[in-house]
């Protein structure tokens, strides 16, 4: 939804005070024509009897319909003071559009505005084509990695300039992870700007720009340290002699799944490299049964938006093939924001001394 929509153009007026300004010159100029018109002695208030054709019926007359010209160019004029019209309305309906095309998934809509050479640049500075972004749009609209809650536009700009315009906004969108049950709405926040041209008498979009402005630092150390106790407990589950099937059904080889990013990667104590399938698979046959797994240490350092180191220590008491084992170990993972959820990229863990 667009709200607080500010519009300037060339030539619009901001406020009455011009209108009263430009109207007063309007009035003098009238009363310069009257003089002009009226003979001098007539203005004075002096009745030379060569001015008598000029009857007193036709002064009134006169004085009554400069009067009421000079009131009325005196009244500022109020219509589309207080809101834009023309092209500037025109742009702010196809933005407001966009907000509710991307929370309906729309993408007709965009493919509808979007000009043949139109480009994106994201926050990350990468450039999307037409046929990039659509691709996207269309592929979310069928298979949301998220749903959007909300999608908002604050503090809307419209800058016209003949057939181009330049549109300028705060973005607020709300969204929510569908694949965690236990994930919380999170909010984004940044500026967008767009170019518009009109051609045929339609104003398209050529090229539009988004950054994002920085997640709270605080806020988010506190989602990895209480994802890493989520995963601490995950893997004590995992580990409890329960099979395969019964992992399976209850959920937790499915929430393994969820938090493991695809590119994820476990280096082992002993300098083994697992991928994210091997570790999956791994449960298949898991021999290791863990007792209890007590966070002795954990602390967070958050590197950016999108990526946050996670260190500790964790001591492991329990059995592997039936052999018992009381063994302390320090941790580093890699946790990456990806779909509005926070997902492990790397895990490496040792022995500790």
């Amino acid at each position: 939804m667009v709200e607080k929509a500010t519009v300037t153009r060339h030539g619009n007026r901001k406020n009455g005070v011009t209108d009263i300004m430009k109207n007063s010159v309007r009035a003098r100029r009238c009363c310069n024509l009257l003089a002009e018109i009226v003979p001098d002695t007539i203005i004075r208030g002096q009745q030379p009897q060569a001015l008598c054709a000029f009857s007193r019926a036709a002064r009134k007359m006169l004085m009554k319909s400069l009067l009421a010209m000079i009131l009325l160019l005196s009244v500022p004029v109020c219509t589309g003071s207080t809101k834009s019209s023309g092209p500037e309305q025109e742009i702010l309906k196809i933005h407001k559009g966009f907000d509710e095309a991307f929370v309906k998934g729309d993408a007709a809509y965009f493919e509808r505005y979007f000009a043949p050479e139109y480009t994106y640049s994201n926050n990350f500075g990468v450039l999307f084509s037409r046929t990039e972004n659509l691709d996207f749009l269309r592929t979310f609209a069928t298979k949301p990695p998220y749903k959007i809650l909300a999608n908002t536009s604050d503090n809307v700009k419209v800058k016209v300039n003949g057939n181009a315009a330049l549109l300028t906004a705060d973005w607020t969108t709300t969204a929510l992870s569908i694949d965690d049950p236990n994930a919380q709405p999170h909010t984004d926040t940044g500026r967008y700007s767009a170019f518009y041209e009109k051609r045929d008498g339609h104003w398209l979009v050529v090229a539009e720009h988004m950054s994002e402005k920085n997640h709270d630092p605080k806020l988010m150390e506190q989602q990895v340290l209480k994802a890493g106790r989520e995963y601490n407990e995950l893997i004590k589950r995992l580990k409890n002699g329960r099979s395969y099937a019964d992992s399976e059904r209850s959920g937790d080889i499915g929430a393994l799944n969820r938090v493991l990013a695809d590119e994820y990667t476990c280096t082992t104590y002993d300098g083994e490299i697992l991928s994210k399938v091997d570790n999956l698979e791994s449960y298949n046959t898991n021999q290791d049964k863990i007792a209890s797994a007590d966070v002795l240490e954990q602390q967070v350092r958050i590197i950016s938006n999108y990526t946050a180191i996670e260190i500790g220590k964790i001591r492991y008491v329990g059995s592997n093939v039936g052999k018992a084992y009381d063994i302390t170990k320090r941790f580093t993972m890699t946790w990456i924001w990806r779909d509005f959820r926070w997902q492990i990229a790397a895990d490496h863990s040792s022995i500790a001394k």
